[in-house]
């Protein structure tokens, strides 16, 4: 399973201080209204989704902006495609923050943390068969409006954050200061095909998760 998920994020994502209490967030909402939609097949819509009981899933990735996230899910919401569903920010915030951590992996090699000692975690994004019990989709976020990529990303302090990561070919510079702890949504605003620049989202409206079929 950790391969399927290794890979539906990436098809995803290349084709598309003082420490605070939790309890002190910074997010704006409690809850966020957001709609399930999917990327039509050119040949058969969405017809390649499963006909039976969807859910999206939210599982955790440790220390990194981009990355492979663990199995286990913070959260799981039937869903339906084109119709609005509601997520919970509170208890989303409250699953992630044990298991963020100090940037690993590519985001520990580009970025710079400041404080050095800011703890991070991703919220990945999947479509779940219930009936079949498998993996159908990658998925993400997205700005309804302008189509940018949306990432969430929660944060154990406030903090500034500049570098430039590089996976796959592609390169995303990232130059933000972080006001408060918190779940934190950040775009991705494409330059050209290659490169992207990652800025803090001010306000929550317009944002779609969408599912995106995979290749094979």
């Amino acid at each position: 399973m950790r391969f399927l998920i290794t890979t539906l994020l990436l098809l995803f994502v290349i084709e598309g201080c003082t420490s605070l209490d939790p309890k002190r967030s910074g997010s704006a909402e409690s809850n966020i209204t957001l709609v399930a939609t999917a990327l039509d097949d050119p040949s058969t819509g969405n017809d390649w989704l499963p006909p039976g009981l969807l859910s999206a899933t939210f599982p955790a990735v440790r220390g990194a902006i981009w990355g492979t996230p663990i199995e286990e899910n913070l959260v799981r919401i039937p869903v339906a495609i084109g119709k609005d569903f509601s997520l919970n920010f509170r208890e989303l915030e409250a699953r992630i923050e044990p298991l963020a951590q100090p940037a690993v992996g590519a985001t520990l090699d580009a970025v710079v943390f400041d404080p050095g000692a800011t703890r991070i975690a991703r919220v990945g994004t999947f479509f779940f068969d219930e009936t079949n019990e498998h993996y159908v989709a990658g998925a993400g976020f997205k700005d309804a409006v302008t189509n940018d990529l949306l990432l969430l990303v929660y944060f154990d302090r406030p903090c500034s954050v500049h570098g430039i990561m590089v996976a796959q070919e592609q390169s995303a510079e990232i130059n933000i200061s972080v006001p408060k702890a918190g779940l934190r949504w950040l775009r991705v605003t494409q330059i050209d095909p290659n490169r992207s620049k990652l800025s803090l989202l001010m306000g929550q409206e317009n944002i779609v998760l969408v599912a995106r079929k995979p290749r094979g």
